[in-house]
Order: C-alpha cells, then structure tokens, then sequence
C-alpha cells in the first residue's frame, strides 16, 4: 500500500514537472520570437536610413539576420507613411523610415543602394 502511495505521488511529480516544462517553453519561443522580430525591425529600419542618409550612390550588402528565417516574419514597407512594418504571430514592430524603399528583403544576402531618393533593397 506504502508503495502504491509513493508510486502516484511521483507520477504525479513527473506529469506536473512534464507540463510545466512545457509551458515554459512555449514562453521562451514566444519570447524569441518577439525580440527576433523587433531586431529585425530595428536592423532593417537601420539599413535603409543608413542609405537614405548617405544619398546617391550608396551600397551595400548585408545578410538577413538568422531569426528571419526561423521565424514566420512578414516584412512590409509602408511608403505613404514612410515606415517599415514586420509582424509575427505574436505582435508586430514599425518603424520610422527616411525614404521611400523600393524591393523588399530575402533571406540571405541582400543588395542595399541609394538612387533618385529611393532605397531599393535587391
């Protein structure tokens, strides 16, 4: 009877350890995920103000950070507002642009210039 006792109490340990573990990782992704995200807002919205500041004639490469690839990031570039928006599923980030973008990023190495007071990314 001892047994059976210290049998369930330890199960009962193992399902709560089990089930605890797992929602602390499902927060640590959502957590990766959002800051991943407003990196990749803030290392974008950097790169094309970085042209748009520099003007004419400016280029560069820049490879994509590795969490947009491992996250379902959306890029978007408002130009009538002249801001840069990435959504995820769990939020989003914008950001304050300096001039009209033209193209938009991919994973990988990517192509920044500066030309006729547009960015155009690729």
């Amino acid at each position: 009877m001892e047994l059976l006792s210290l049998v369930s109490i330890l199960g009962l340990v193992l399902v709560l350890v089990v089930v605890l573990s797992f929602v602390i990782s499902q927060q640590l992704v959502t957590q990766k995920a959002s800051l991943g995200g407003e990196d990749l807002c803030t290392f974008l919205a950097n790169e094309v103000n970085t042209a748009a500041s520099f003007g004419e004639g400016y280029e560069r490469t820049f490879t994509m950070p590795f969490a947009y690839t491992q996250f379902g990031y959306s890029v978007e570039f408002v130009n009538a507002e002249r801001r840069i928006s990435v959504a995820w599923a769990q939020g989003s980030c914008s950001m304050p642009l300096l001039s009209n973008v033209s193209g938009s990023p991919k994973p990988g190495s990517n192509f920044v210039r500066s030309e006729n007071g547009v960015v155009v990314l690729n």
